[in-house]
This record gives C-alpha cells, sequence and structure tokens, in this order.
C-alpha cells in the first residue's frame, strides 16, 4: 500500500488562498450522517465527489480529513 501524504491544517488553508491551485476537501467518511456533522467549510462528501467527479479538473488536489 502506498504511504499517503499527509499535509497540516494550516497548510491546506494557506494553499486554497493560492488562486493557481484548486484546492478540494473532502470529508473522508462513508456515512453521510457523520459527514454532515464533521463538515469543514467549503468540503464535500464523498458522495458529492463522486456526483462532481466529472467537473473536477484531473489536476486538482483533492484532501481528504477525518476527525
Amino acid at each position: 500500500m502506498a504511504d499517503v501524504p499527509r499535509i497540516e491544517p494550516k497548510a491546506v488553508r494557506s494553499a486554497q488562498r493560492d488562486p493557481d491551485r484548486q484546492i478540494y476537501l473532502v470529508c473522508a467518511y462513508d456515512d453521510h450522517a457523520k459527514c454532515e456533522d464533521l463538515r469543514l467549510e467549503s468540503a464535500m462528501t464523498l458522495h458529492e465527489l463522486e456526483q462532481q467527479e466529472d467537473q473536477i479538473p484531473r489536476d486538482a488536489e483533492l484532501v481528504f480529513y477525518c476527525t
């Protein structure tokens, strides 16, 4: 299994302010209710990601989070 790079929350927020980067926050829980309880500002659920996958650029950065 490949190592998953980890990024600090402050680094994510900083990267989101960079107009040259497209970053999407995704709640990593499959349970919709749990995602709603833990949803961060501008984050989407896994289900929303699946629904929008054709609209997300291939070079966009996806940041999955769980608490």
